[in-house]
């Protein structure tokens, strides 16, 4: 795939043109393997921009993004830091695309639990069909051989 391990995303990759970096995840041989939203998901964000900066309240979405893992705190620091509260849904919407495969499913979530159904709808219709529901993904300690770790049960 055109971009794997370059930080860029396959299509700016193949045009030359600088891009932002996406969510990936290397693997043990250090190989990086793009997790990257679904393309139909990041034009339902980009078709619904208008509306989703109209009827956001950022400040319900901030605990509950950081809690789920789609974006660390100080990320939700510096959309936190864009401003007016439009300016903040607007940051907010556009930092999403770059969070990887379960942001979105994640964000549709957190919409819902928000109280923002209408806008969920309207993100889920734009997809043009059901979302799977997210993944809930945590780190697990693995114990490597000839390491022993006291077990509390």
């Amino acid at each position: 795939m055109a971009g794997t391990g370059t930080g860029l995303s396959p299509a700016a990759a193949a045009s030359g043109a600088p891009a932002r970096r996406h969510h990936s995840d290397a693997s043990a041989s250090g190989h990086v393997t793009w997790i990257a939203m679904e393309e139909v998901q990041r034009r339902a964000l980009r078709r619904g921009r208008v509306r989703l900066v109209e009827g956001l309240r950022p400040e319900a979405l901030w605990g509950p993004l950081e809690a789920r893992g789609v974006f660390t705190s100080a990320m939700v620091e510096d959309m936190q830091s864009a401003g007016t509260r439009r300016e903040q849904a607007r940051q907010l919407v556009i930092d999403l695309e770059t969070r990887g495969k379960q942001a979105f499913p994640i964000f549709l979530s957190i919409l819902r639990d928000t109280g923002h159904d209408d806008l969920a709808d309207m993100l889920e219709d734009g997809c043009g069909s059901p979302i799977s529901p997210p993944v809930d993904l945590r780190p697990v300690q693995l114990e490597l051989p000839g390491e022993r770790r006291d077990k509390m049960v």
